[in-house]
């Protein structure tokens, strides 16, 4: 599957995940990642993952699964497919690192990491 192609399901995932509607986010990837069992895809994916984590207070739930995110997207170069993942991955980076540090007793929230991937797609040129 060439970037082009995919360039409308990575507009449809930024669009659902800047709405917060991180699940729909998540499936719009999937069968891309189905299709081509890329590890990019399913870094996006599971950053939506983390989102949905942070969005429900889930701590344990964002501390599993956005590491896994960092680990299949540190694979890629920095600019790929459009995306600006240098910076996308520093974000999630010091998204972690509130999240490791803050309060235990206290519930995590969307408003400690604020995301949006607008900001880290380009579009594609192939």
């Amino acid at each position: 599957m060439n970037s082009r192609r995919l360039e409308p399901a990575f507009r449809e995932f930024i669009e659902l995940f800047d709405s917060a509607r991180f699940w729909e986010a998540h499936e719009v990837l999937e069968s891309a990642w189905k299709e081509e069992r890329q590890d990019f895809y399913k870094g996006l994916i599971q950053i939506a993952a983390a989102w949905l984590h942070l969005e429900r207070g889930n701590r344990a739930g964002v501390l599993k699964v956005l590491p896994r995110a960092l680990g299949y997207l540190e694979k890629y170069p920095s600019s790929y497919q459009g995306w600006d993942l240098a910076e996308l991955i520093a974000v999630c980076r010091r998204c972690l690192k509130q999240v490791r540090s803050g309060n235990r007793s206290r519930p995590v929230h969307l408003e400690l990491c604020p995301l949006h991937m607008s900001d880290f797609f380009q579009g594609t040129s192939d």
